[in-house]
């Protein structure tokens, strides 16, 4: 049994739409037949993004690291929560 909004659209298109695969106009949702994702770059874009963003924290919090433990002037209380939350 198949549920449909008040446009007479089913929820298997609603899910299409959501991943990129079908438009919404005015007359209602289409299924493009080509089964692309609609010009969203997805997973091609997103996966190295994030990936890029980890290794630069990951890279900042070492360095933050690093400092901390090799000047002894540097250890105060609020370096030492500095030191708490990067690590």
């Amino acid at each position: 049994m198949q549920n449909f909004d008040s446009n007479g659209n089913s929820s298997e298109t609603l899910g299409k739409v959501l991943e990129g695969d079908a438009t919404v106009s005015e007359e209602g949702a289409t299924v493009s037949e080509e089964g692309g994702s609609g010009g969203f770059p997805g997973k091609t874009v997103i996966i190295p993004l994030y990936s890029l963003i980890f290794l630069l924290s990951v890279v900042g919090n070492l360095l933050v690291i690093f400092t901390l433990a090799k000047n002894r002037r540097m250890v105060t209380v609020t370096n030492v929560f500095l030191l708490n939350l990067v690590s």
